[in-house]
Order: C-alpha cells, then sequence, then structure tokens
C-alpha cells in the first residue's frame, strides 16, 4: 500500500457483516440512550441492572418497531461517548395498560405504549461497551435513532469503558470541569 492510498474506515455496518446480518437487507434500527430527563445514567442502569435497562428500552410505541428486525442499542457514557451496547432481533408486543409507570423515569404510560419483545443476540456481545462510534456527523444532531443502513457510523475505538480502578488519595488526579461526571457527583 502505497503512502498516498487511502484507508477504508471500519463502520458498525461492517461489525454487523462479520456477524452474519446484512444491514442493506435485514432492517436494523440504531438507538442512542442518553440521560432521562430525570438524570437517571442509563450507561449505568445498563452496567448495574441490564433486565431493567432492557424492559425500559423495549417499552414504546406500538408502532416504533414495526419492520425492524433487529435494535443495535448505544448509550452515552459519562465522558459523552456513544458506546454499544448490544443487538437485539424483534419479536412481537403486548399493550402496556395506560397510565403504568415506566420501569425507569416513572412516566405513565398513554394510549400508544407497547412492551415489545426485544430478544438479545449474545453473538455482538465482545462490542458491548467497548465499541465507540460517531453518531454525530459535521456537528449535525441527528436524532436518537437511525436506520443502519443509510447511517453506516464509523468506529472510532474498541477498547474498555469500564472506569479505572481508584487510585488512591495520594495519586487521585481529574480535571476540575469534570468533578461532575463522577460517581456520587
Amino acid at each position: 500500500m502505497s503512502s498516498t492510498e487511502d484507508f477504508r474506515v471500519i463502520t458498525f455496518n461492517d461489525i454487523l457483516r462479520t456477524g452474519g446480518i446484512d444491514p442493506d437487507v435485514a432492517q436494523v434500527k440504531l438507538l442512542r440512550h442518553i440521560e432521562t430527563r430525570n438524570r437517571i445514567d442509563v450507561h449505568d442502569v445498563w452496567r448495574n441492572q441490564r433486565e431493567l435497562f432492557e424492559s425500559w428500552q423495549a417499552r414504546q410505541r406500538d408502532d416504533f418497531f414495526n419492520g425492524v428486525d433487529y435494535v443495535a442499542s448505544f448509550v452515552v457514557s459519562r465522558p459523552g461517548d456513544t458506546v454499544f451496547v448490544g443487538l437485539y432481533a424483534v419479536g412481537g408486543w403486548t399493550k402496556v395498560v395506560a397510565g403504568t409507570p415506566d420501569p425507569i423515569t416513572g412516566m405513565p404510560a398513554d394510549s400508544r405504549t407497547a412492551q415489545h419483545q426485544l430478544t438479545h443476540v449474545p453473538a455482538f456481545d465482545t462490542y458491548a461497551d467497548r465499541l465507540v462510534v460517531r453518531w454525530f456527523r459535521a456537528g449535525k444532531a441527528p436524532g436518537w435513532w437511525q436506520w443502519a443502513h443509510r447511517n453506516p457510523k464509523p468506529v472510532l475505538e474498541i477498547a474498555t469503558q469500564q472506569e479505572a480502578p481508584f487510585p488512591g488519595w495520594l495519586a487521585f488526579q481529574h480535571p476540575v470541569d469534570m468533578l461532575d461526571t463522577l460517581p456520587g457527583g
């Protein structure tokens, strides 16, 4: 390869294809979850209460997953990275009784709320909490969901998103403007 040749960026769609899912054939909906309105850190919920996260994620409008084969879930980490947390196959859904509180936010369900059957696909677990993508293009906010075939997300890194162990008070260093991002902050 000469120094003038361009290199190819790996995208999340490449990862899907490697796992046997072609986003040009299967309808893959990408979801990007962030902190909720009542300031619940969704990444922490995913890490510590996976069933609660999955139940919350599966609760959408009754038509939200129409025609969708798979859901690729991403969460925003404390540093602001968009981190892949799992792939789910989409099944049927059941109606949620209006007024039933949301499992995380407590917001009451409306008449269009449904609990969708999202089945975890373990073949992609090696990337969970490790694969970071660029969600935004050219500074534009594209929304919290997108279609994979129209939005090949560049992979920025594949590394652990786990926080480093606390080094002890004498070795602790952290920028002052980031203190509110620390646990308990």
